[in-house]
C-alpha cells in the first residue's frame, strides 16, 4: 500500500443541524479520506480529563 498525505484542513459541504428529541443531529458531506470524529470533535471542543 502507498502511503499518502491528506490535507491538513478541510471543508464540509452541505452541513446542517438540527435539535431532535435525542440530542442534536448534524449532517454534512466530507471528502473522502476525512474523517467525521475530527471533525465533531472540533465542534464540540472536547477534552479528556
Amino acid at each position: 500500500m502507498k502511503a499518502a498525505r491528506r490535507p491538513l484542513l478541510m471543508q464540509a459541504q452541505g452541513f446542517q443541524w438540527q435539535f431532535v428529541e435525542e440530542g442534536l443531529k448534524l449532517s454534512f458531506y466530507l471528502p473522502a479520506g476525512s474523517y467525521a470524529t475530527a471533525l465533531i470533535r472540533e465542534l464540540v471542543n472536547y477534552k479528556e480529563a
